[in-house]
């Protein structure tokens, strides 16, 4: 049987586009062997110890702060704070973080009603945080953010015996919805290959990221590399903290979170679009290469597999 040349042309390109993926797949199961993993057994933990300042920025979070906030109150780790940043939330965000201060000393909350000219909210909120905080760790985290009771100790065991100046972990991820199932394990893919944290955690090299959802760093380091005030118009402050943190030669360190950190995804075309479009634009600006690798990723990752199928 002689086939035709379209027929002979998609033949070649599923092939290709199945090594393609085959190649992803590999890259990301090497990624994640060479990725060191947070476990309570593995690295013990601790029920005391350095204060550590957990700064929460928040705003419209009415159905995930409560449960954030209250695995963070059950933390077996007992030294520590919560400022909750509220910023400019037109829900219940506010008042239920409020709940927590009256009943509970370690916990406070701000409310923030104007946003500084040249500042991204987050970064705000984050920095009003800081300047509340007291703890000789800083831990900034998400308002969707999931504690294990054990995550507070074991992180600041790792930390200590590691001698690392900043923390982050990779969270599990409840993915729910069409969209966040059909988006998100593309876009963290596209994430763990243009920041593997193999090369995150080498000094050696320029690749850098952390995850707001979990970063832990020491005071003394936060203040060297200018905080947040240092990345004030960021608008994917991850990418320029990590950038900031490498650049002034502190020790990084990406680990998996296992079930010690877990935040659940947004579900919306919206929400979703709205993550690639700001990873896409902190990958392109400033950065060819790495633009250019993320278009060839997401090329893909995202379309050729349903150019094939038509």
């Amino acid at each position: 049987m002689i086939l035709q040349p379209v027929q002979a042309f998609v033949i070649v390109l599923q092939g290709s586009v199945l090594i393609l993926w085959i190649i992803v797949m590999l890259h990301r199961l090497s990624v994640a062997s060479g990725t060191p993993k947070l476990t309570t057994l593995q690295f013990g933990h601790k029920n005391t110890g350095s204060y550590i300042s957990i700064v929460v920025p928040a705003r419209n979070e009415e159905e995930t702060i409560g449960s954030c906030l209250s695995s963070l109150q059950k933390q077996s780790y007992t030294s520590f704070e919560v400022i909750v940043v509220d910023d400019s939330s037109t829900d219940r965000t506010f008042h239920i973080a409020q709940e927590f201060s009256r009943k509970d000393r370690r916990f406070k909350t701000i409310k923030l009603s104007t946003l500084k000219k040249g500042w991204v909210g987050k970064n705000w909120a984050c920095y009003n945080g800081f300047m509340k905080s007291e703890g000789e760790l800083l831990l900034f985290t998400d308002a969707d953010t999931l504690y294990d009771p054990n995550t507070l100790s074991t992180a600041v065991n790792y930390m200590g015996r590691r001698g690392i100046d900043l923390l982050t972990l990779i969270p599990r991820i409840d993915c729910r919805g069409f969209w966040a199932k059909a988006i998100l394990p593309i876009l963290i893919g596209i994430i763990m290959a243009l920041y593997s944290p193999t090369q995150v955690n080498n000094r050696d090299a320029d690749t850098a990221y952390v995850f707001g959802s979990f970063y832990l760093i020491k005071r003394v380091s936060y203040l060297q590399i200018g905080g947040h005030k240092a990345i004030q118009g960021s608008i994917v402050e991850d990418r320029s903290m990590g950038e900031r943190a490498k650049a002034h030669g502190l020790k990084m360190c990406i680990a998996s979170s296992g079930d010690l950190v877990r935040t659940r995804w947004k579900e919306g075309l919206s929400d979703n679009w709205d993550t690639l479009q700001r990873v896409i634009s902190s990958s392109v600006k400033g950065n060819v290469k790495t633009g250019v690798g993320f278009a060839a990723l997401a090329s893909v990752t995202m379309l050729l597999p349903y150019a094939v199928l038509l």
